[in-house]
């Protein structure tokens, strides 16, 4: 099943003609040997602040504190679900030239398994083409996240959606397919009703991914979609291509 999400403090270069193969660099939890050096070496306060929701090294969007009583019943915390269980949450992102954003972003995506319980939860990251330092925060995240006990697949693609001669629509969706290419190549890794939250790289809180998992489970959906907001003049409009193409 598929959320998409486009648009607090808990404790704790040419597209190829086929998707490129998703296996890994390096060992998990270890980074590999790829990126620039000098953003490697700026990479300790990012990974802080997305460790840390009360970090403000960095500008972000500030989230109000949830009503947790609410999403219980999604996590461990309602004893629901059990160590030794297989993951059925599957976070899944493709991100490009996003440095900025992740504190935020996967901040709350951190926040968000650990309230819903690492051991159910595996977080997926496709980063492609970037020169900010998105690769090397997220490649450096490695090591914490298994300090964290979070399962954690990161990989970098050259699926370039808007290089020319390209089909956007089909670089979109070899990058998404990538991003999910574990819970597809191996289903019995996973529970029978793995929910796939699928973010881009947009500024949102724990409750905002809480509240679409919690609307798929209590509207019993196949696939539920967040509203993608943006502002064409003054005023905020809804954007439904999303919601349109999504659904």
């Amino acid at each position: 099943m598929e959320l998409e999400t486009e648009s607090s403090d808990v404790p704790g270069a040419p597209a190829p003609a086929t998707p490129p193969a998703a296996a890994p660099d390096t060992l998990p939890g270890t980074p590999s040997e790829k990126g620039n050096a000098t953003l490697i070496a700026q990479t300790p306060p990012y990974i802080h602040a997305i460790l840390d929701p009360s970090d403000s090294t960095f500008p972000r969007l500030e989230c109000p504190q949830p009503n947790l009583d609410r999403y219980a019943y999604l996590g461990g915390a309602s004893g629901s679900l059990q160590y030794g269980q297989l993951p059925r949450y599957f976070f899944a992102l493709d991100l490009h030239q996003c440095a900025h954003l992740l504190p935020r972003l996967i901040g709350s995506i951190i926040e968000t398994i650990y309230f819903l319980g690492p051991q159910n939860c595996v977080l997926s990251i496709v980063e492609g083409r970037s020169d900010d330092g998105t690769f090397e925060i997220l490649d450096q995240l490695r090591a914490s996240m298994q300090l964290l006990g979070i399962r954690y697949y990161f990989q970098s693609s050259d699926i370039n959606p808007l290089a020319e001669g390209e089909d956007r629509i089909e670089g979109l969706a070899k990058l998404r397919n990538l991003a999910v290419q574990d819970l597809i190549e191996h289903p019995e890794q996973y529970d029978e009703d793995t929910t796939v939250i699928f973010s881009n790289d947009v500024a949102l809180c724990m409750e905002d991914i809480l509240e679409i998992i919690h609307q798929r489970k209590f509207q019993g959906a196949d696939q539920t979609c967040a509203m993608d907001w943006t502002y064409v003049g003054d005023n905020p409009t809804f954007c439904k291509w999303p919601c349109t193409s999504y659904i």
